[in-house]
């Protein structure tokens, strides 16, 4: 079965920003505010005009640290905290589907992980980080008991610039070879909120505006465009991203 481990954390451990409305793609806030949000809408709509809603719903512990995260289509998230480490419960209703123990390290960020799942099939990642603790590298192996051990999938390596946006994410097969590389540009806004653990690294510090993505040749095949609303306490109300095959993403946050 294909990881979920890595793709929840990128797609469910989104980052929210508080600042002023920009129309320009720049922003430049007199004043933030920072809350937790409670809740948050997605919208899916898709080149071929089809449409699909979800919204999510979000509850803390006492540290302020997310145990759980369900969404109206049945997915759930749950969360264990310990002191060296943490586990990550995907289901689906009430049916437990993956779980996904997180190892962290000295810097208390996220050192390695072990997913395992009902179809007798798991994984393991590595995550590598420079002096600054930035994510410079991860390594995503399978491992199936019948055939002996892990073997290396992919490896994703992270490039930033001097103010610790990720610039350039650049996939590779175990062979080495390119399959993948994003840019990212961005606007002088800071990101002020996130929903994640307190574990992962952060990898915009700024908000993105532009996504670049290009094949294993260096071919362009897709952009991405960013664009923000806020509300009268300058926290994102929504973000639309869309892209150059007329797919469009929605989100609205709520907040507590």
């Amino acid at each position: 079965m294909k990881s979920f481990a890595f793709a929840a954390v990128c797609i469910f451990f989104v980052s929210l920003y508080s600042c002023k409305k920009d129309t320009t793609g720049s922003s430049n806030p007199t004043t933030t505010t920072s809350t937790k949000v409670k809740t948050y809408i997605e919208e899916l709509q898709s080149s071929d005009r089809s449409i699909s809603i979800d919204t999510f719903n979000i509850i803390y512990n006492s540290a302020d640290k997310i145990i759980s995260m369900t969404s109206s289509s049945g997915g759930n998230f749950n969360y264990e905290y310990n002191t060296n480490d943490f586990f990550m419960y995907i289901g689906y209703y009430s049916h437990r589907i993956i779980t996904v123990h997180f190892f962290l390290n000295s810097n208390h960020l996220v050192d390695s992980s072990l997913q395992y799942n009902d179809t007798n099939d798991s994984s393991t990642e590595r995550y590598i980080y420079n002096s600054k603790q930035q994510l410079v590298q991860y390594r995503h192996y399978y491992y199936r008991a019948w055939t002996g051990g892990a073997a290396l999938e992919s490896v994703t390596n992270y490039g930033y610039d001097s103010d610790g946006n990720l610039i350039t994410q650049t996939e590779a097969g175990p062979d080495g070879n390119t399959t993948k590389t994003r840019r990212f540009t961005y606007n002088n806004v800071k990101n002020k909120v996130n929903i994640s653990t307190p574990f992962y690294p952060v990898l915009h510090i700024n908000l993105p505006v532009t996504e670049t993505i290009l094949d294993g040749s260096g071919a362009v095949t897709a952009t991405v465009n960013y664009e923000y609303t806020y509300d009268s306490l300058n926290r994102v109300k929504v973000e639309k991203k869309s892209d150059s095959y007329k797919n469009v993403v929605i989100k609205k946050y709520f907040y507590l």
